[in-house]
């Protein structure tokens, strides 16, 4: 499947897909693009065709386009979080939206404001899902982290399970779709990996 940039997206003229899988971040600070590499990993799987794969670097409010209208909406981005290195963690729209929400964004202008001026304008998604990834290495190269690139995998198929089930034939990476130790507190929609044993510095 072709990974669209934010540039290809806005010059194309076909009807958009109602689900959205974007990856967030700046791929040269290492970890913080990790949500690019997943989607650049994605791009590699036959996926199917109601599905829409476009990396959203850093866009910011420029994200609001891309994310009008659809009904759903996977992201994958780096996060500011209170865990460990390493750690997996989904989040909902409502997470994003609590007043009493902390910033988790490592960029200027995040996903949240980005949502909450589609909210304003009324066109959010209908749902909205992301796997925040907290890095290891913010820091000047194009790689990510070993702790990091050795998740990828397993972020691809979080990524894969939330597809909805509505997308028959819904594609799988060779391993299969799995879950990874995910660890759920009732009544909440977060989840989260243990993280790696092995981490390399902190934010």
């Amino acid at each position: 499947m072709d990974v669209q940039t934010l540039g290809q997206f806005a010059r194309s003229q076909t009807a958009r897909c109602p689900t959205l899988i974007l990856g967030v971040g700046n791929i040269l600070l290492r970890d913080e693009g990790v949500g690019v590499h997943v989607i650049q990993a994605l791009g590699r799987l036959d996926l199917p065709p109601d599905v829409e794969v476009v990396d959203g670097g850093t866009a910011g409010f420029a994200l609001v386009e891309i994310l009008a209208d659809r009904r759903k909406v996977i992201v994958v981005d780096a996060i500011a979080a209170d865990c460990a290195p390493g750690t997996v963690v989904r989040l909902n729209g409502d997470d994003l939206a609590a007043p009493s929400a902390p910033p988790c964004s490592l960029h200027e202008v995040g996903l949240a404001e980005a949502l909450g001026a589609a909210r304003q304008l009324g066109v959010a998604p209908h749902e909205v899902i992301v796997i925040g990834v907290q890095p290891c290495q913010v820091s000047c190269g194009l790689e990510l982290s070993p702790t990091l690139a050795a998740l990828v995998p397993r972020i691809v198929d979080l990524v894969l399970a939330e597809l909805p089930v509505t997308n028959t034939g819904a594609a799988q990476s060779s391993a299969g779709v799995r879950e990874y130790g995910v660890s759920r507190t009732p009544g909440s929609a977060k989840c989260h990996f243990a993280p790696a044993p092995q981490m390399e510095g902190t934010l």
